[in-house]
This record gives structure tokens, sequence and C-alpha cells, in this order.
């Protein structure tokens, strides 16, 4: 977020929205930052950069209950070729 390449969005924005952790309410609310089951692990992705289609993996990981997300860059390659996941 402080590098201005993520920000916070609002529920319904977006088309397509992906949900990493959440803070629940009620009673569960003194738990902290909880990890969404789905919102972890390796995501693809596609990207038109200066009009050169790409396509690539993200890895993401939820650091819970400090509620820190890392997304690393694992590969990425031009879109008609084969996308190795190590």
């Amino acid at each position: 977020l402080a590098s201005g390449h993520f920000r916070w969005v609002e529920h319904g924005t977006y088309d397509h929205l992906y949900s990493v952790m959440h803070i629940p309410e009620g009673a569960d609310a003194r738990i902290g930052w909880q990890a969404m089951p789905e919102g972890t692990g390796a995501v693809v992705f596609r990207s038109n950069p200066y009009g050169r289609p790409l396509w690539g993996v993200f890895e993401v990981q939820a650091l819970v209950p400090a509620g820190e997300i890392h997304v690393d860059l694992v590969m990425y390659t031009e879109s008609d070729r084969v996308l190795k996941f190590p």
C-alpha cells in the first residue's frame, strides 16, 4: 500500500475482487486478522503493458494475526508462450 501499487477498495467497486484476509465480527473479533482459505497461494494474471500481452503468476501470503500481505511475482512471459510455474 505504501508503494502505491496496491490500494484498499470498497466491496462491490470492481468485478474481480480477490479476498486475502478479513477481520471477523462479533465474538471472534478479538482473534484479529484471519486468512481467507481461497485467498492465498498462486494467482495467474493477464496484463497488457505497453501493448505487449503478458501473463504470469503471483504468490500471495497472508501473515495472521499481524494482518500483513505479501505479494511476490514468481514469473511472467509473453501470452503465446507456456507459463511454467515451479
